[in-house]
C-alpha cells in the first residue's frame, strides 16, 4: 500500500438509504494470508461497528452535489476500470470517488496521514460518513448534511518518511458519530492483535481483523499484516482487545501486481509473513498532544461487548461499568442451568441432570433441593441384591459383595468389578 495524493473526504451516515445498485463480486486473496476485509453490513462486533462508524471517506469538493437533504457522492468511477482490475478481483464493480481515510477524534476533530490533507488545500477537503454498503449490492450515494464535513484548519501535520500524520478541525462539531479513543502513552507490544477500518482504493468502507502487530522496533510507527490498500491512508488501527486506536495507516506494500496472461491487474498477495515487509502505521503517541481526552464513553452502547450473558454494561460519570450477569438459576438441584448467546440475545437453558450412578444395586433420584440421591436396594431378610433385583440368600454364595476381591463383573453381586482396584462396586 503505497501513500496516496493528497486527497478530500466524507463522513459516515445512517440517515438516509438512498444508494447505487452494483453488482455481486467474487473473492480473491488479498495482501496478507487470505482477505480479511468485511462489509460494514457483515460486521457483527460492537468494537467495529463502532470504529466503522467513526471512519470516514477523504473526497474533493467536486466530488459533492448539494441535495435538498444534504450531498450526492459522485460514484461513476469503478475500482476494477480505474486499476485495469483482472475479472476475478473482489470489489472490483464497487465505486472509487474516495482518495483516503479519516476517523473522528474529537468534537470537531477528525485524525488523517499527513500526506492525505495540507494547509493550502484544506478547503477542497471533505470528509463523508457511512459511504459503505448496508446489504450485498447497494452502495450509499445521498448523504444527510450531518454526515458531510469540510476542513476548517489544519491543527497539525507532519510528513516525512518515517512521520506521516495530521489532525484537522472540521467546519462544525461532528454529531451521530462516536469519538475514537486513542492510546496516549506505552506501545503495543508485538502480537497485539488489531483490526483496521478504512477505504481501500477509495471504494466503500471495509473493516479488515486478523492482523498483529509484527515489527515494534521503530520510535514513530510500528508495522502490521494489515489487509489495505492506497484509499487506507489515514485508516484508524484499533487494538481488537481494548478498543483504543494505537495508531493510522499510512504506507505499504505495492498494491497490485500485473498478470502478463490476462494482460490486467491483480492484488499483490503476501504471506501473514511479510513480502518481506509489512503496512506502516503512525503511532497515536505522535499526536494525541493535539487532541483532548475523550472520556471511556458517553453512553451505554459504548461499553457493549456482544456478550450479553455477562449483563448490559452502563456508562457511568464517562467510564463503562459491567453489569451484573444474567441468572439461568432456576434453584433446581435436578437441573444443569446455562446461558448461551442466541442471535444476539442471552438465553437460558436448564437441561434435567442425569443422576444415573450406573450401579444396579441402587435406586436413583432427584431431590429439587438435595440433588441426585443414591438409595441402595434394600432387600427382604434373607434376600440379597443382585444385579438390581433381591434373589435368596443362597445365591450370595456365588457373587461378592461392595469392596469384595473380584476378576470379572460376574463375581460380584452389584454385577460390576473395578477393573483397576480389583474391588466390587
Amino acid at each position: 500500500m503505497r501513500p496516496f495524493a493528497l486527497v478530500l473526504a466524507l463522513a459516515l451516515s445512517h440517515c438516509t438509504d438512498a444508494g447505487v445498485s452494483v453488482p455481486t463480486w467474487g473473492e480473491a486473496p488479498l495482501v496478507y494470508g487470505r482477505d480479511d476485509r468485511q462489509e460494514y453490513y457483515q460486521l457483527t462486533s460492537p468494537h467495529e461497528r463502532r470504529l466503522a462508524d467513526a471512519t470516514a471517506v477523504i473526497v474533493s469538493g467536486s466530488a459533492l452535489t448539494a441535495t435538498p437533504r444534504g450531498y450526492s457522492l459522485d460514484v461513476s468511477d469503478i475500482y476494477g476500470d480505474t486499476y485495469s482490475l483482472c475479472a476475478d478481483e473482489p470489489f472490483r464493480t464497487q465505486p472509487d470517488p474516495g482518495g483516503c481515510t479519516a476517523f473522528a477524534v474529537g468534537t470537531n476533530l477528525v485524525a488523517t496521514a499527513g500526506h492525505c490533507v495540507s494547509f493550502g488545500e484544506c478547503a477542497s477537503t471533505w470528509f463523508v460518513f457511512g459511504f459503505r454498503l448496508d446489504t450485498p449490492n447497494v452502495v450509499r450515494s445521498e448523504f444527510g448534511t450531518q454526515d458531510v464535513y469540510r476542513c476548517a484548519s489544519v491543527v497539525a501535520r507532519t510528513y516525512t518518511d518515517t512521520d506521516d500524520w495530521a489532525v484537522v478541525r472540521v467546519d462544525r462539531v461532528i454529531k451521530g458519530r462516536p469519538l475514537l479513543r486513542m492510546r496516549r502513552s506505552g506501545a503495543a507490544p508485538v502480537g497485539t492483535p488489531l483490526v483496521v477500518a478504512g477505504h481501500p482504493a477509495g471504494i466503500p468502507l471495509k473493516v479488515a481483523a486478523n492482523a498483529a502487530v509484527m515489527n515494534a522496533n521503530e520510535p514513530n510507527y510500528f508495522q502490521a499484516n494489515l489487509d489495505t490498500y492506497g484509499g487506507n491512508s489515514g485508516s484508524p488501527v484499533m487494538n481488537a482487545t481494548t478498543g483504543l486506536i494505537e495508531g493510522i495507516l499510512v504506507r505499504g506494500n505495492e498494491d497490485f501486481t500485473f498478470d502478463t496472461r490476462r494482460d490486467c491487474y491483480r492484488s499483490n498477495v503476501c504471506p501473514d509473513a511479510g513480502c518481506p515487509g509489512w503496512e506502516d502505521v503512525s503511532r497515536t503517541t505522535r499526536f494525541v498532544a493535539f487532541v483532548p481526552d475523550l472520556p471511556e464513553c458517553s453512553s451505554a452502547a459504548d461499553c457493549d461487548d456482544g456478550e450479553a450473558c455477562n449483563g448490559a454494561e452502563l456508562c457511568v460519570d464517562g467510564s463503562c461499568r459491567a453489569g451484573a450477569p444474567v441468572s439461568c438459576k432456576d434453584r433446581n438441584a435436578c437441573t444443569r442451568d446455562a446461558c448461551n448467546m442466541v442471535a444476539g440475545q442471552a438465553v437460558c437453558s436448564n437441561v434435567p441432570t442425569s443422576c444415573d450412578d450406573q450401579l444396579p444395586c441402587t435406586i436413583d433420584s432427584c431431590d429439587p433441593v438435595s440433588g441426585c440421591a443414591h438409595d441402595p436396594i434394600v432387600c427382604p431378610s434373607g434376600e440379597v441384591c443382585v444385579v438390581g433385583q433381591c434373589r435368596p440368600d443362597v445365591d450370595a454364595s456365588h457373587c461378592r459383595v461392595s469392596r469384595a476381591q473380584c476378576t470379572r463383573h460376574a463375581d460380584c453381586c452389584s454385577a460390576r468389578c473395578n477393573a483397576r482396584t480389583g474391588r466390587c462396586l
